[in-house]
């Protein structure tokens, strides 16, 4: 048993503002004017715009640099998978979500399959819409929805009335709405009936009204009381830029008018390069080029319960046989992007994931005891010999379930999802040594991430350090990780991880505020917010060789309906049906990923970072052979900087720059493009004399990227 450490990094970090849990309510949806005590000077105990700043970079390598930003695709939270990142625009196609869990945490909902509801489906024409679990379609899916002719009823679609088609159904209204493009979708449904014989059976997508039609097929079909799995390809000729659209399966009224028994009705338009991911959401993550991904992880990785927590041999599969589990957020996660889904996705991204295993604890409180945590243990070590194994079982069974016949390039695992969850101080060492073993005796190249304090000076190897606070709080921790060499001893080795942080909080409500549920709670990033985190990630930059790596969260958030089925915020790409926007989070932190160092230099600057405001990181990337900086401006004035590379003269400097004079100012649905990076190369006459002379704007992040 590791004993817990004497030394807890989280001793280093505000109490307030280190969990790995997610903010447990959304916040207010704007900012306020940043203070001084937030840290956002209005240039007073600084020098005056016109003196410059002098930085002078060491042409000599400090250190090899481990650094990456990465991207944490957190399933569940904020419709980030179902209805996110997940390609598919059939909300509740299973009837597996429990009742009263769309918008918001419920911990009293079942955990059992076959409790679902008829939610985001209504009936269509005279029909009577009703589950059952008689019959089912198989031991996964037990429960399903039967459309019964009502001769007697008035035929309705939702709110609207239809008149003078002698049809029944079922209509869905997808995740907050359908967009309809001209483009192809492939329809699966499955469906039995109480009688053998024809029947006419419309698909397609309509107005809410089914006045508009945009597509649609209508085939004669013979039933039979077997399940039978429908496809059909809808090739739409027409576009809307309404959200009010519906999906709708009925039959036309005939002499029989059997009643049908339904289930997985799955609709999915083109999706990204092979594989099941929305296109736009897929692409920004691309755009932002991650260095890794980290999926599964966060609260849903641990799930409500034990029957909800994340089971690996439960993701993968045909979709009739994946029962899903329980969201720890919202609704019932589906699990059609499953465990190769998402690797499949991180890997086409040209990135390397990083896996985490449930590690014993549920977001119930209950932990699994020390001697019956081996079968657990077991089901995590198989789990990665079913993404790593070359041969094999293992290698078959990812093969013939949708994955590579090469491994996949994973290279670290998270034991756990833990922070400091109140069951986590007593347990987490134990659990620890139990995961980190049983994986290392099968995988001993893996390195291993431990996601709460343990005997950081002999046990372990790399520790996630999780973020979550207000601007001043990340500002203030810029120096943090300068003084971990003398915080733990003699482990020198040990390696840093920040695979979870944000701003969650603008900071005007004063240190007495709960930065969680407070009212100065964040909607989306602002511009003050996301440059304090930039600030925080240049003070781990200067120490990469020790930081391994970090990562915003939430990543993904349907903003739908003015953010009402958002359970964390902010996000660092917000969503709705037909867009995508980058938060000004995202657009910082994508000027750190697509113009990475692996080697730190040394830097000389004549002014205190403090008194300036003004913050900085260096390198050089062995690759291209170019210097990179990157510099901060988080004052109210802009300042003059000269940058100078010792010994070298600078032949070209590119720039990507993000700036605004409002440090509130946000991008969202209504106001994607608030603030855009700036991407240009400085003329020559800025650095003639043989140093970079360039202004920053106040409230200023910029990355030089500098060939010499």
């Amino acid at each position: 048993m590791i004993a817990p450490s004497k030394f807890l990094l989280g001793a280093m970090l505000c109490s307030a503002v280190l969990a790995i849990s997610h903010g447990e309510s959304k916040g207010s949806k704007s900012g306020s004017t940043p203070s001084q005590s937030g840290g956002t000077g209005d240039g007073s105990g600084s020098s005056t715009s016109d003196s410059i700043y002098k930085l002078t970079i060491s042409n000599k390598i400090k250190a090899e640099s481990i650094f990456e930003m990465d991207t944490f695709i957190e399933s569940n939270i904020n419709y980030a998978t179902d209805g996110g990142i997940y390609a598919e625009l059939i909300a509740n196609r299973a009837f597996q979500n429990p009742a009263g869990t769309m918008n918001g945490f419920n911990p009293s909902a079942s955990d059992e399959i076959g409790h679902g509801t008829t939610e985001f489906w209504t009936e269509v024409g005279k029909a009577d819409l009703a589950l059952v679990s008689t019959n089912p379609l198989s031991d996964a899916l037990p429960q399903s929805a039967t459309i019964t002719y009502n001769s007697q009823k008035t035929a309705a679609f939702g709110s609207g009335i239809v008149s003078n088609r002698a049809i029944y159904g079922i209509a869905n209204e997808g995740f907050f709405g359908i967009p309809i493009k001209a483009q192809k979708y492939i329809l699966n449904f499955w469906m039995r009936s109480d009688a053998e014989g024809d029947a006419v059976i419309h698909t397609g997508l309509y107005s809410k009204d089914m006045s508009v039609t945009y597509v649609e097929d209508k085939t004669s079909r013979k039933l039979t009381k077997e399940w039978t799995m429908y496809t059909v390809k809808l090739v739409s000729s027409k576009s809307s830029d309404k959200l009010d659209n519906i999906f709708a399966i009925f039959l036309e009224v005939g002499n029989k008018n059997p009643t049908v028994q339904v289930n997985l009705i799955s609709l999915m338009p083109p999706c990204w390069k092979g594989t099941v991911a929305r296109p736009d959401v897929a692409q920004a993550i691309l755009d932002f080029a991650p260095k890794s991904i980290r999926y599964p992880g966060g609260n849903d990785l641990q799930g409500p319960t034990l029957n909800a927590r994340f089971d690996w041999k439960q993701t993968i599969g045909p979709l009739h046989k994946r029962k899903g589990r329980l969201g720890n957020w919202h609704g019932w996660n589906t699990e059609g992007f499953g465990l190769v889904e998402a690797m499949n996705f991180i890997t086409a991204a040209g990135a390397k994931p990083i896996v985490g295993v449930w590690a014993g604890l549920t977001g119930d409180g209950k932990v699994v005891a020390q001697n019956e945590l081996g079968p657990y243990v077991r089901d995590a070590v198989e789990m990665l010999h079913f993404l790593l194994d070359t041969k094999g079982e293992w290698a078959d069974m990812r093969v013939k379930n949708g994955g590579p016949r090469e491994p996949y390039p994973i290279e670290k695992v998270m034991i756990g999802n833990e922070g400091q969850l109140p069951a986590t101080k007593d347990t987490y060492g134990y659990r620890w040594a139990a995961f980190s073993q049983g994986i290392q005796r099968d995988f001993p190249h893996l390195t291993l991430i431990a996601t709460a304090p343990v005997d950081t000076t002999t046990d372990v190897d790399s520790l996630n350090d999780p973020l979550y606070g207000t601007p001043s709080d990340f500002v203030s921790k810029y120096n943090l990780y300068d003084r971990l060499g003398e915080a733990f001893g003699s482990n020198k080795d040990l390696k840093h991880y920040n695979l979870e942080f944000a701003v969650i909080n603008s900071g005007q409500g004063g240190p007495d505020e709960n930065i969680w549920i407070g009212p100065h709670r964040l909607h989306h990033s602002i511009l003050q917010g996301s440059l304090a985190e930039a600030i925080f990630i240049l003070g781990m930059e200067k120490n990469g060789d020790i930081i391994g790596g970090s990562a915003y969260a939430p990543e993904l958030a349907n903003d739908s309906n003015d953010g009402a089925h958002t359970q964390s915020t902010p996000g660092a790409l917000e969503f709705d049906v037909t867009k995508v926007v980058k938060s000004t989070s995202y657009l910082i932190q994508q000027g750190i990923s697509r113009n990475p160092f692996d080697q730190i230099h040394e830097v000389e600057t004549s002014f205190d970072v403090k008194n300036a405001n003004i913050y900085y990181s260096a390198g050089s990337n062995k690759r291209t052979k170019q210097y990179v900086v990157r510099l901060v401006n988080y004052d109210a004035s802009e300042k003059v900087v000269s940058v100078e590379i010792e010994g070298l003269s600078v032949r070209r400097v590119n720039r990507y720059q993000i700036h605004n004079d409002d440090p509130n100012i946000s991008n969202d649905l209504e106001h994607p493009n608030n603030i855009l990076p700036k991407e240009d190369v400085l003329p020559s006459d800025a650095f003639s004399q043989g140093s970079i002379k360039i202004t920053l704007p106040k409230y200023s992040f910029t990355t030089l990227t500098i060939s010499t």
